[in-house]
């Protein structure tokens, strides 16, 4: 049970009224926690739910992503608090959610329903699973990001009493508007250990120390690179453009950039509440 610190075992029973054609009929669901053995039709409901696109900007759209999971389940004492929620009916994964314990904020990464399974109650009772892990670890505010051009799923969290606090932008840059410069001198001390992750799993975090620029952390999903906006010095581009050649790089920044040299890519809402209500929308 060395998980159990850190990993909330829920296993809860509720009992829902759904249509099924013209008829109206109660149907059991199961609410608990995922084991190592549900995670492959987890990882297969997840890319089922978005689009491809989206999914390849995530650790989702890398290979191996069921064993990474797993390993977050078994050695939960050191992940600082990732759970992983299920919906079944009759046994079968129909819905899961994907949450984290961020300092005082229980956070929803993922939440996601077969579409055969929707609008039966599941994702409700997913809702409530999450408020119950805040709860139980005394988080003081449930959050989630959801992409900003959802309206129909951001008025659904509204629901719940979640609340647009701020934005967040995604852009591209753009090589061609860069000035040609040196390429500063530069190293990365932990290359061997992220470079035998991004191998295994797709994905890779690292620390990137640039001479006259300062200290970095980077993240990396297949051939993508992303920053934060702080990072946006070309030396610090170059630097990544010279290790990483063929590689795209996007920027992460708090407010819309208006320059040639970033394109646009994506815009997201950070959406938070202190008391997470039930009553649905």
């Amino acid at each position: 049970m060395r998980q159990a610190a850190f990993v909330l075992i829920l296993r809860r029973t509720l009992r829902i009224w759904t249509w099924s054609g013209r008829k109206l009929v109660q149907v059991e669901m199961e609410i608990k926690s995922l084991t190592i053995t549900d995670f492959a039709d987890a990882v297969r409901l997840h890319q089922a739910s978005f689009p491809r696109k989206e999914i390849e900007r995530t650790i989702f759209g890398g290979k191996n992503i069921v064993n990474f999971l797993q390993n977050l389940t078994m050695h939960a004492g050191t992940t600082g608090g990732h759970q992983f929620i299920g919906s079944f009916q009759k046994g079968r994964l129909v819905g899961y959610s994907y949450i984290r314990l961020i300092d005082e904020s229980c956070h929803l990464n993922y939440i996601c329903v077969d579409q055969d399974f929707r609008k039966q109650g599941i994702g409700i009772g997913l809702m409530q699973a999450w408020r119950a892990i805040g709860e139980r670890y005394n988080k003081s505010l449930w959050s989630l990001d959801v992409k900003a051009d959802k309206g129909a799923l951001i008025r659904w969290y509204e629901g719940f009493g979640l609340r647009t606090t701020h934005e967040s932008y995604i852009y591209e840059v753009v090589q061609a508007g860069m000035k040609d410069q040196a390429v500063p001198l530069h190293f990365i001390p932990d290359w061997a250990q992220a470079e035998a992750f991004q191998e295994a799993y797709g994905f890779s975090r690292f620390t990137l120390h640039v001479k006259n620029h300062g200290r970095y952390d980077i993240r990396r999903i297949g051939d993508d690179i992303l920053i934060a906006e702080s990072m946006l010095r070309e030396g610090v581009i170059h630097a990544l453009k010279s290790l990483f050649p063929g590689a795209r790089l996007f920027v992460q920044s708090p407010e819309a950039l208006d320059d040639d040299r970033y394109s646009f890519a994506a815009k997201s809402v950070r959406m938070c509440t202190p008391t997470l209500e039930l009553n649905g929308p």
